[in-house]
């Protein structure tokens, strides 16, 4: 987009921040179900009229399939509490990104539902993966 090979294009937040800020890109709509805080002029896609194309970025915290239950929740605990300090909450910020902390239930759930939901597209689309 910026060397002008493209009108339009779709990325997470963080990435084209600065260019927003500087004015040479112009974002048009937020994936996401909400307006980003940092861009709250910046309307949804859903509230654009265009529905069904609702996309945020997330991330999580894994560890491996055996390990110990009493491991698992102390890596929980552990990240409930480094997430809700003010210092990381704000680097987290200053990156760009809208932190948002779940459970390991929650996260389960949602990439289920990911999956499920971009399967579809690939079939539907017969997108194939190499």
């Amino acid at each position: 987009m910026l060397s002008g090979q493209t009108p339009v294009f779709e990325i997470v937040i963080p990435v084209v921040r600065p260019h927003i800020v500087q004015g040479t890109i112009r974002p048009l709509a937020v994936t996401d179900t909400k307006r980003s805080n940092f861009f709250p002029d910046v309307p949804t896609l859903a509230e654009q009229g265009i529905n069904g194309h609702e996309v945020s970025f997330w991330m999580g915290v894994f560890a491996l399939a055996d390990t110990p239950h009493p491991i698992r929740e102390t890596l929980q605990a552990q990240v409930s509490r480094i997430m809700q300090l003010p210092e990381i909450r704000q680097r987290i910020d200053t990156m760009g990104f809208e932190p948002r902390y779940s459970t390991a239930a929650e996260l389960a759930a949602l990439m289920r539902s990911e999956t499920d939901r971009w399967s579809k597209v690939l079939r539907e689309t017969k997108i194939k993966i190499d």
